[in-house]
Order: structure tokens, then C-alpha cells, then sequence
């Protein structure tokens, strides 16, 4: 097992260091999977976390980016791991334009699904209000991360001085901090001597010195994304103070630098099973499982990953029987946190699907699969005379909306119709139909296919 690790280890970090230079190259309307393969990776053989755990998000950040292709392995890093929550990302001046930037970081999130977190572009009205709307509505104290130029954090902090009490720190990769050099620094002084100046915690990460990592004896140089392993793993770096607030850090040893390949997969993995809090490693031996349901558990784990098909299991569990709709519901639930990049029981969900089965039954899908139980008070159903198979989410003020788009409705329809004519309605070899059904459309419809959204 610890030559399988170090193996994929090994292509894991070569994957991710190539993967900023495709990134850049991504287009809106391409469908990438490498999201889901490094997850896929990290969490199959990288089980490192075993401790209890609330499974809501440590640290609250902002991301700020100039798109260079380290910024982007480190937003993908930030994004695979839950104890990390992205409020949103702003774009500053640097390697590329403003907006060259920002339709790259948001094509990437397109890519993983996340169009929920906010993007905002350098020097507008809109990134100003974004960053202060961000900080303002956000219960915890918020973790500035900027991989560029301070700009946009100054500019803030000079419209709204009181902020810097509602920001934790500012973690600032730049190359040198004593003395102060480097391109992130170079390309706005005058915005980094502010920030520094402000009061504000500013914690710089330093590449300077032992931060190559050897890979199969070729040398991967970490920048901006070494400002994360920071972030979850300050224990590898040595602290120099250089003024009051302000603090350089840089990896302490070669030593350190020799872990910080682990380090990397772990926070790219996060805890194992982050959703349970019972299980440790949901069950998926299709052994474990139904005679009609062990040939379809890895190509639905395949297919649509390990929270769709944990949530399909308790969801049919909790519901009595294998639903159609419990199915579509748990889809949609789990789309919704997809959408905007978070756990579970952070989400608030209003439910159009009524109290009369069989459309129903998709309440008890959303219910498991985002957490927002009627025991948490985080789901109601809309009192409206047409029932439908659609809800809305809200995150900190964002909704979105999901509705069954109607030609899955209406195979649904047709198949049920069939079912009755076939086998009559409510029979024993009707029920049977409809639990083949469900299995049906829980290993062929696609959550990212089969909805109209709207935000």
C-alpha cells in the first residue's frame, strides 16, 4: 500500500503541474473532469485525516488572482478541500489582464460546477462592493488570499477603514518580504505599503530558498501555491518579524521542504468522508448491497461521485422504498452544494414538490443530500396549488433555483404509464418496476444535464 501511495503520489503532483497550463486554455463550453480525478485520487488513497470533525469549513476566504498558471493549481487546491470556504474570488492586474483573468478563473469554476462563488474584476465599482458585501455579510472574521497585487484590498481598506477588524489576516505571497521585492510587490507599492501600514495581519509567504520539490528527480518550483500549505500547515515554515502585524514566512529546512508533496495531497484530498458522522469511509462493496443494486455501485460512484451515491443510499433507506423521485431530489441537493461549494446543513431549501406523492418524495432526497432537514428548520414546502418537481437554495444571500427539465419529466411520465398499464397501479410487480426505474435513472441521468437553473 505504500508503494500504491507513493505512485500516485508521484502522478498526482505531475498531473497538477500541468494542469495550470491547460487551465488557461480552458473554454466556457468544454467539459473537464480533472477536478474529479485529482479528488478521486487524493481521497481513494490519501486517508490521512481520522479525527472527529463538525464538517463545517475552518477557514472563510477571499482569493485574490492575477490567473497565473500557480494561482490556479493553488485555487484548486482551495477549492478540493472542505475546511475551506470561498466566499468569492477577485481579479488584480498582473500576468494577465483583469479580464483575461477572470474569464479563466471563471471558466474554471464553470468547469467544477461551482457557479455560485462570486468573481469579481480589478479597478470597478463591482469588485469594491463584492469585497465589502463579502466581508460584511460573513458571520466568521474572513482570511484575505492574494496571490498578486494588494490593489484591490487597498482599495477597500481605504473606502471602509473598519473592515480590517472584520479580516483575520491577509496571507500575501511574495517573493521577498526583508527586503520588500518581488513581483507582486513591484507592480503596486504604493497598495502594499498602505495595507501593510494598516494594521491589518498581514502574513507573507516567501518562496525564496528550500521550496523546490523534487519529483522522479525533476524540480516542481511552488509559488503563490505554497501560500497554501501554509495556510493549512504553518508548522513548515519559520517566522521573521518585520514590523508590528506584519510577518515573513519561508519553508525552515530542506526537511520541510521534503514534506510539503504530502502536505499538498492532503489538502487536496481534506478529510476522507467528510459528510459522515458515523461511517468512516462510506460503504461501497457492491456485496454490501441489493442483488439489483451491486452491478450499478461503481459505475454511479463513477459516474457521479461518492456524495450522490452516499445520499441515494440514506435517502432510499430513510424513504422506504427505491423512489424515482427521492432519486431526483438527491440529484438536485446535491447540485445545489456543488453550485455554490459547500458541505452539508449550510443550505437553506424551499421546496415547490408539495405533500402528495409521488413528486413528494423529492423532499426527502433534497433533505439528505444538502442536510437542510425540518430538524435543522432549513426546508419548507411552498404552499402553492401546482406542484412541481423544482426548489430553490439560498446561501448567504444567493439563490439559486432548479426545476426538472420537462423531457425528464416526461420520460419519467411515460415510464410510470407504462408501468400501470403493464402491471396495474400500486401491485407488488409495480412497485418492482418502479425500483428497476429508479435504479435507472439514479446510474443515467445527470445532475449537471438535467436541470434548468436560474440565479
Amino acid at each position: 500500500m505504500t508503494q500504491i501511495k507513493k505512485i500516485f503520489a508521484d502522478f498526482y503532483f505531475v498531473y497538477l503541474r500541468k494542469s495550470a497550463f491547460y487551465l488557461c486554455h480552458l473554454r466556457a463550453n468544454q467539459k473537464s473532469k480533472m477536478y474529479k480525478i485529482i479528488l478521486t485520487i487524493c481521497i481513494s488513497f490519501f486517508c490521512l485525516f481520522a479525527e472527529a470533525h463538525s464538517g463545517k469549513a475552518r477557514f472563510h476566504v477571499i482569493i485574490d488572482t492575477d490567473g497565473a498558471a500557480d494561482d490556479l493549481r493553488a485555487i484548486c487546491m482551495l477549492l478540493s478541500n472542505r475546511e475551506v470556504e470561498t466566499l468569492s474570488i477577485t481579479i488584480s492586474e498582473g500576468v494577465l489582464t483583469p479580464a483575461d483573468a477572470a474569464q479563466k478563473v471563471t471558466a474554471l469554476l464553470h468547469h467544477f460546477y461551482h457557479e455560485g462563488i462570486p468573481v469579481g474584476v480589478c479597478h470597478t465599482l463591482n469588485i469594491k462592493n463584492l469585497i465589502i458585501q463579502t466581508i460584511e455579510e460573513e458571520n466568521e472574521k474572513v482570511i484575505f488570499i492574494c496571490f498578486g497585487t494588494l490593489t484591490n484590498l487597498n482599495d477597500v481598506l481605504t473606502t471602509k477603514p473598519v473592515l480590517k477588524e472584520r479580516i483575520e489576516r491577509v496571507i500575501w505571497y511574495n517573493s521577498s518580504a526583508n527586503p520588500l521585492r518581488g513581483a507582486n510587490y513591484e507592480a503596486d507599492r504604493t497598495s502594499a505599503d498602505k495595507v501593510l501600514a494598516s494594521g491589518v495581519r498581514v502574513d507573507i509567504v516567501s518562496g525564496e530558498g528550500t521550496q523546490e520539490i523534487v519529483i522522479d528527480g525533476q524540480y516542481l518550483k511552488m509559488w503563490d501555491d505554497l501560500a497554501v500549505v501554509y495556510l493549512f500547515a504553518p508548522e513548515l515554515f519559520t517566522s521573521t518579524n518585520i514590523r508590528e502585524n506584519v510577518s515573513m514566512y519561508s519553508l525552515a529546512n530542506a526537511d520541510a521542504a521534503g514534506k510539503v508533496k504530502d502536505v499538498a495531497i492532503q489538502i487536496l484530498g481534506g478529510k476522507p468522508d467528510n459528510e459522515s458522522r458515523v461511517f468512516f469511509g462510506f460503504p461501497d462493496d457492491p456485496a454490501l448491497y441489493a442483488a439489483d443494486v451491486a452491478p450499478v455501485v461503481k459505475n454511479i460512484i463513477a459516474r457521479h461521485g461518492r456524495s450522490e451515491w452516499r445520499a441515494g443510499v440514506l435517502t432510499n433507506e430513510l424513504h422506504g422504498h427505491l423512489g424515482i423521485y427521492a432519486i431526483i431530489g438527491v440529484k438536485m441537493g446535491i447540485r445545489a452544494r456543488e453550485f455554490f461549494n459547500i458541505g452539508v446543513d449550510d443550505i437553506t431549501v424551499v421546496t415547490y414538490a408539495g405533500l402528495q406523492p409521488p413528486i413528494s418524495c423529492m423532499n426527502d432526497g433534497l433533505q439528505v443530500s444538502t442536510g437542510g432537514t425540518l430538524g435543522h428548520g432549513l426546508i419548507s414546502v411552498a404552499d402553492e396549488k401546482i406542484i412541481r418537481p423544482e426548489a430553490t437554495f439560498t446561501f448567504k444571500n444567493k439563490t439559486l433555483r432548479l426545476k426538472l427539465k420537462p423531457e425528464y419529466a416526461q420520460q419519467i411520465r411515460k415510464d410510470v404509464e407504462d408501468a400501470i398499464r403493464q402491471y396495474g397501479n400500486l401491485t407488488e410487480p409495480y412497485w418492482q418496476q418502479i425500483r428497476l426505474l429508479a435504479i435507472k435513472y439514479w446510474e443515467e441521468f445527470d445532475r449537471h444535464e438535467m436541470f434548468e437553473m436560474s440565479w
